[in-house]
């Protein structure tokens, strides 16, 4: 029984490898951006970039990707083996809180990169350019993320999302 629940959560891992690469194509330029800066037309337009500035861009965004890629397969990679630790019948709880830790260190990270690309992409743009780049993330931040909304069961324009948390007394 272990063993098939733990190739059921191998085989569930790799089935969704494909989406968490992202879309790609037609759709993918249909999709809100989340506030999400990805360098080319759209944020050379937006901020008025010349194309010296649109090539460090892009660099940098290469550049942040990388990073976040591999701090989110080693979280990624973490939490499977909390789920593996959660199978076994008697659960080791020391290794548990260490796998946790290591998670929470890599999302410090995680912190830590966006504030240092931030830093990196002040460098790059003029004075105007980062006052309007700043005015979007906090614009986008005062909307709260795309995640804020499954947590509460309501979406972001207030209606219920279907998302509903168990009602234990009705099993």
């Amino acid at each position: 029984m272990k063993k098939t629940l733990v190739l059921f959560f191998a085989l569930l891992l790799f089935a969704a490898a494909p989406f968490a690469k992202g879309m790609t194509g037609k759709r993918a330029d249909a999709m809100p951006d989340h506030g999400r800066f990805e360098p080319g037309e759209r944020i050379q337009k937006f901020l008025d970039l010349s194309d010296k500035q649109v090539k460090e861009m892009e660099k940098l965004h290469i550049e942040k990707r990388k990073k976040s890629q591999k701090i989110r397969i080693g979280i990624q990679k973490l939490r499977l083996e909390i789920k593996e630790l959660l199978l076994e019948d008697k659960i080791d709880y020391a290794k548990m809180l260490t796998l946790e830790e290591k998670i929470n260190a890599l999302r410090l990270k995680q912190a830590k990169d966006r504030i240092a690309h931030l830093k990196k992409v002040e460098k790059i743009l003029n004075k105007e350019q980062f006052d309007k780049f700043k005015m979007h993330l906090q614009r986008e931040r005062k909307k709260g993320s795309h995640r804020d909304h499954h947590s509460s069961g309501k979406r972001k324009d207030g209606k219920d999302s279907g998302h509903r948390k168990m009602n234990r007394s009705n099993g």
